[in-house]
């Protein structure tokens, strides 16, 4: 069974809404192979590596600009 992590954004993720690369091998990521949007301002996206079938998942939140 694959173990599955999720990561804080800000460590993973280059820019807001960026590739990350995986956390075991560091091989960088090219799509999520799900996205959840859970309102809010808030996604989550489940990620595979294929260089070594590391499952893990990213959550971010976008905030609406100050008006």
């Amino acid at each position: 069974m694959r173990e599955i992590i999720a990561t804080h954004t800000g460590l993973a993720v280059i820019g807001i809404l960026g590739r990350p690369a995986c956390p075991r091998c560091g091989e960088m990521m090219f799509a999520a192979v799900a996205t959840e949007f859970r309102g809010k301002g808030r996604i989550c996206n489940s990620w595979v590596c294929e260089a070594c079938d590391y499952e893990f998942r990213t959550d971010l939140e976008i905030k609406s600009p100050a008006k």
